[in-house]
């Protein structure tokens, strides 16, 4: 190129830089936007339904796939998949959508959840038909549809209580019910009052843990892991829940990408990385979560979070949640904004600021183990048991078989006393008799009359674990037996 062309380009190529510049141009919506743009569109919105609250929102459901119109109403049934916009240069269409789902909640109370900023989700819900249902009086919720003995008996429910009617029996005599926090049982069909046809209803009862009745209670994060968000006022793309503190149910569950989520409050939820593997990570900001896979479990207070690496189908868990670890910094500051649009007027949400991570261990513990225990579903998965001296057919720890389930709730430290006499409490590792003391003779030799002599001591292994040793002798009748038994008990749900 001649020097005397170059020259005369030169102007030219300078005249349209700053044009260049300006169609380049960032642009980053301000957090208050945001909130006056999704909370106009999505006023009043219904429980299981998805709101568009900004243009840059694109749905596929069961009948179309389109970009969506800011204001449009979609049920969350009908949701396959939602994608939102991250700020671009150049592009003024940031994508937020509102959830409005019931999840596992009972009665009017509902999960409030914001995605936004270039995170897509997709409907992973395969759950059977539900309907809501109320307990007409005081009834009684069975471990299975009989009333042949009371050994099935797991709770009475008083009347009011709502509850979620999943299947029945073939007869439609009995219900299976999902009640509390994610207890599944049976009781008569006649005790409660059912917004649905009963006949309906599965006749193939619900397993635990299965995901029942509500649209978009299993989900899956898609897409990439969340880039570094381009404007410092907006957090990484990702879903914000929140359940009300005062709702019935203590818990809101989903499972997200496989993992299982139980929270109560504020929980900010992304696709992130970890060991260089897509990440599902779950960040906690007011109240508490438990994050499990078949793997284990994390336990988390505001100011931390936990992740779970993915496989590439990115619905897999490989492992167990990494231990917490305190949230991102500002992150808290970035997601304040946006609370009001997941909350009622009249409550003003908190975000805790990142915990220091000396202070994480201790904080669990104190949130969930006041006690020295988590409070919850416990597995036997430890039986020693000797025997001094067994009926013929009958063995020493046979009505406690490995797999047995057995609830230690509301109060963990409640539950052992009602059941073995035994109270726990935080700091004692060894609770009842010494060790020694289930050497004494007394425990091992049959008394001569009817009548029992026991030795129990519980020794707590840590918040997760506990072993029931009981040395005991008894005789009843034509029944005379002499045992040793030490039962390892772990956590296994809240």
């Amino acid at each position: 190129m001649s020097r005397k062309l170059l020259a005369a380009l030169l102007p030219v190529i300078f005249s349209l830089t700053p044009a260049l510049h300006a169609q380049d141009a960032l642009v980053c919506p301000a957090p208050a936007d945001i909130v006056a743009a999704v909370a106009g569109a999505c006023a009043d919105l219904e429980a299981d339904q998805v709101c568009i609250g900004g243009a840059g929102v694109s749905a596929e459901t069961t009948l179309e796939a389109a970009a969506a119109q800011p204001g449009e109403r979609i049920s969350a049934a009908a949701l396959n998949q939602l994608a939102t916009n991250a700020p671009a240069a150049g592009a003024a269409d940031f994508g937020a959508a509102l959830l409005n789902l019931r999840a596992n909640l009972t009665g009017d109370e509902t999960v409030i959840g914001l995605v936004f900023g270039g995170a897509q989700l997709a409907n992973a819900n395969e759950a059977r038909l539900a309907f809501p249902a109320t307990f007409s009086d005081v009834g009684r919720v069975r471990s299975t549809p009989s009333t042949d003995n009371d050994d099935n008996i797991m709770t009475t429910l008083q009347g009011g209580t709502h509850v979620t009617a999943v299947a029945r029996n073939d007869a439609g005599d009995w219900v299976q019910i999902g009640f509390g926090d994610g207890e599944i049982g049976w009781t008569a069909t006649f005790l409660v009052r059912i917004d649905g046809d009963v006949s309906q209803l599965s006749t193939d009862p619900l397993a635990a843990g299965e995901a029942f009745g509500s649209p978009l209670q299993a989900l899956n994060l898609v897409g990439s892991p969340a880039a570094p968000s381009a404007c410092a006022e907006l957090p990484d793309g990702g879903l914000l829940l929140h359940m009300p503190a005062d709702a019935e149910t203590t818990h809101a569950q989903f499972v997200v990408n496989g993992v299982d989520v139980s929270f109560t409050s504020t929980v900010y939820l992304m696709l992130g990385e970890e060991v260089g593997r897509p990440a599902l990570r779950v960040e906690v900001y007011d109240g508490s979560a438990t994050v499990r896979t078949d793997m284990g479990t994390a336990l988390l207070v505001p100011g931390v979070y936990a992740s779970v690496p993915l496989a590439p189908d990115l619905v897999t868990p490989l492992a167990e949640p990494f231990p917490a670890r305190p949230n991102p910094d500002g992150r808290d500051v970035q997601l304040a904004p946006l609370a009001s649009l997941i909350a009622p007027a009249d409550v003003t949400l908190t975000f805790a600021p990142p915990l220091a991570a000396g202070d994480i261990d201790a904080t669990i513990a104190q949130t969930f183990a006041p006690d020295g225990l988590l409070s919850g579903t416990y597995e036997l998965v430890n039986a020693v048991n000797v025997p001094y001296a067994e009926p013929e057919g009958w063995q020493c720890g046979q009505d406690t078989p490995l797999g047995l389930q057995t609830r230690f709730a509301p109060s963990v430290a409640d539950a052992l006393e009602t059941m073995y006499g035994l109270r726990i409490a935080a700091g004692q590792n060894t609770v009842g008799v010494s060790l020694n003391t289930h050497n004494d003779p007394q425990y091992r030799t049959l008394p001569e009359s009817d009548g029992e002599v026991a030795a129990r001591t519980i020794v707590v292994r840590d918040m997760m674990h506990f072993t029931l040793v009981e040395t005991w002798a008894r005789r009843e009748g034509d029944f005379a037996a002499a045992c040793n038994s030490e039962f390892t008990w772990e956590w296994v749900a809240p």
